[in-house]
């Protein structure tokens, strides 16, 4: 990944519009585990703490990159005091993102919205 960062960001060469296609297939199908797993024992430890909310920042998709870990929500029913979607995108598919987590998931749901918007003399 590191690789073509640097390329895109230094050469100009341009990354793949997928995401399979910069770290290889196997790699690729690897990393959702691998970032599952990390996030399992971080959450355990800090579940573990007396008095310790877990707000967890998660995307139920576990291909999901950016901001919010794509995990597998439900294996974190018994840890996160609740889970925060970012929902600054499309309302549509934000609102289809929200009701999936509820959905598949004991702990609440908070959507992360943004006031900020393209007019911002149109806020409400």
């Amino acid at each position: 990944m590191r690789r073509t960062l640097d390329a895109e960001l230094r050469d100009g060469v341009r990354a793949p519009s997928a995401f399979a296609e910069s770290p290889g297939e196997q790699a690729a199908q690897a990393l959702p585990g691998h970032r599952q797993s990390v996030i399992e024992e971080l959450t355990l430890r800090i579940a573990a703490a007396p008095g310790r909310e877990v707000l967890l920042m998660a995307d139920g998709d576990p291909q999901a990159m950016g901001p919010d870990s794509g995990l597998d929500l439900g294996h974190f029913d018994d840890r996160a005091t609740a889970f925060v979607l970012t929902c600054w995108d499309d309302e549509a598919r934000a609102v289809a993102r929200i009701e999936e987590a509820v959905r598949s998931s004991a702990p609440p749901v908070i959507a992360n919205v943004s006031v900020l918007e393209e007019h911002p003399a149109q806020l409400a």
